[in-house]
């Protein structure tokens, strides 16, 4: 594969890729007072009521249990007689017949993905939507440029030939390079008269408490991960007064440079990994230097990529793809998002160590599974808009040294070169003095980590903790990114904490978290497993597979999804669309 090809896979990304949520129950909050709140319909800002602007699944109904229309705002808020924007916005109704007062705002990652990923998993049927409103209403909304809103900031420049159309070989050889495709949207976006620099958290952040005020809500809970973790921070910050409570997990700080950081943190992913297996005794001895069987797997791949069979699911035809070492890395580094597949990591690298590579072939696929594209040109702007500096990308390259080369050689091509390349030219760079500034905040605040993110590791929340006095801190055993969405413990913790941020979070259910490595399947490996081995087990999300633990209403397992290009969608990169319609990337 060649340099352009492999940081152009490299520019995935995960966005807030959430996945289902598990049935705790949501205990009575506060009465709502005042009754059912009355929107604000003129004036700027303001809500304009119409059809939804999402898809919505068919057993909600538009007009009764959800409530759509848009919230227009300003484009800059220090003018707000200027221009104008429109986001999308859907309110679930609480099923209470006295709801709390406030309602639950979800935020979605990227940055750039669109609150899509919610509306897709709100069925009326799921437990996700049965405990968010069964005493609260639920807003979504698109943050700025980002799906419906207007005006739109995709970059079909970065997404026309991405891998939800296209055969993989096909999208990887017919891109051309980001930075220069990046630049492209750039100038198209500007000459439509895009005002790129007030694209930035703190607009957004503004944005979101303009929802609320608009819907006619006194106050707002939060509830956001990766990218909308850093997004609900800017806004407890910024409108302490109006929020009463906020969940984050898989956090962004503020104050360190994240956006060149995935190397160094899938290098800690990987090294957690290793370390798991060999202190478990099952997987030590089927796994004895799981380290040395990754490193070789890469090796073996990177002087002869394997070709492997791959059927593109839109077109129906199959085609031998080759995967190189970077590629089998960026892969690796994907299925580190998802808490269910990261069981079956030990058994993947063992197989390629041997030259076993036939189960790529059904984890490939995964990544042409069509999605909801990212807005690449509001990602750009967010990402940009704390001036990335030379110091700061030159530090990055000298830690990158520090690190194993495998995760050097899959991630920093696209997330320290080619991010720092575009943002020395795109117009947001330094938009935003508050991007890099730690916050400080009395807002009652939950912090969720998982102890296998890849892209946000626990560390990240013991930045931000310091500056909120009123917080606590929980990492999940076995987690990935979001974690909180995968687990019914990460779940009841979330709802607990919003149903009564005052009390500390029953942490109890957290310490029955392990992880349990397992061999993949033989629908999925093609083959044996290693011996000695654990007991095969189904492999979740996966074809011709059982649910393997995961919550029985949940929608099927999402890997990181996003892999249109080679960017660090919601803070994610690598290989990503590793998923299908989301279970549901920051």
């Amino acid at each position: 594969m060649s340099a352009t090809a492999r940081a152009r896979f490299g520019l995935v990304l995960v966005a807030l890729l959430l996945g289902g949520f598990a049935g705790a129950a949501l205990p009575a909050a506060g009465a709502r007072a005042a009754g059912t709140p009355t929107p604000v319909t003129t004036g700027v800002p303001r809500f304009e009521p119409g059809p939804c602007a999402y898809t919505l699944p068919k057993d909600q109904q538009e007009g009764k249990t959800v409530v759509c229309g848009f919230a227009v705002v300003p484009e800059r808020h220090e003018n707000p007689q200027g221009k104008t924007i429109k986001l999308p916005v859907a309110v679930y109704k609480a099923r209470s017949a006295t709801p709390a007062a406030e309602p639950i705002i979800l935020l979605a990652g990227g940055p750039g993905q669109s609150d899509q990923v919610f509306a897709t998993l709100l069925t009326a049927s799921s437990a996700y939507y049965r405990d968010l409103t069964a005493n609260h209403d639920v807003v979504i909304f698109d943050q700025r440029g980002t799906g419906k809103a207007q005006p739109s900031l995709a970059c079909p420049e970065l997404t026309a030939d991405s891998l939800g159309s296209q055969l993989l070989v096909q999208a990887l050889d017919a891109q051309a390079p980001l930075v220069a495709a990046a630049l492209r949207c750039r100038d198209r976006l500007a000459g439509q008269g895009i005002d790129l620099a007030a694209y930035t958290t703190t607009e957004n952040a503004a944005d979101v408490n303009d929802v609320r005020a608009v819907l006619g809500y006194a106050t707002m809970d939060l509830y956001g991960g990766s990218y909308g973790s850093a997004l609900g921070l800017a806004v407890e910050r910024d409108f302490p007064g109006v929020v009463h409570d906020v969940v984050l997990e898989s956090i962004v700080p503020p104050q360190i440079a994240w956006i060149f950081a995935p190397p160094q943190n899938f290098d800690r992913a990987l090294r957690e990994l290793f370390r798991a297996c060999a202190a478990d005794a099952a997987c030590n001895a089927a796994y004895p230097d799981l380290q040395g069987a990754f490193q070789r797997g890469v090796a073996r791949l990177n002087a002869t990529p394997a070709r492997v069979p791959v059927t593109d699911p839109a077109s129906g035809q199959t085609v031998d793809v080759p995967v190189s070492g970077a590629l089998y890395s960026q892969l690796v580094f994907n299925l580190f998002y998802s808490t269910e597949i990261i069981p079956y990591l030990p058994d993947m690298m063992a197989r390629v160590d041997r030259g076993d590579t036939k189960f790529l072939g059904v984890l490939l696929p995964l990544l042409l599974a069509p999605g909801e594209p990212l807005s690449y040109g509001m990602h750009f702007s967010i990402v940009c808009s704390g001036d990335v500096s030379a110091a700061q990308y030159q530090q990055a390259l000298a830690a990158d040294q520090q690190i194993l080369p495998e995760a050097r050689e899959a991630l920093e091509p696209t997330f320290v070169r080619d991010y720092y390349a575009v943002c020395q030219q795109w117009p947001s760079r330094g938009a935003d003095p508050k991007a890099t500034q730690p916050v400080n905040s009395a807002v009652p605040t939950l912090l969720i980590s998982g102890q296998f993110d890849p892209i946000t590791p626990p560390a990240y929340a013991a930045l931000v903790r310091p500056g909120l006095s009123h917080s606590a801190s929980v990492v999940l055993p076995g987690g990935g990114h979001t974690p909180s969405f995968a687990t019914p413990c990460g779940f009841s913790l979330a709802v607990g904490f919003v149903n009564d941020p005052s009390a500390a979070p029953n942490t109890s259910c957290v310490a029955g978290l392990t992880v349990t490595f397992k061999p993949l399947p033989a629908s999925v490996a093609g083959g044996p497993s290693p011996s000695p081995s654990p007991s095969p087990s189904p492999m979740p999300g996966l074809p011709n597979t059982g649910a393997g633990g995961a919550p029985a209403d949940a929608p099927a397992v999402r890997l990181p999804l996003t892999l249109a290009l080679g960017a660090l969608a919601g803070l994610a990169l690598g290989a990503g669309a590793l998923g299908r319609r989301a279970r549901a990337r920051r």
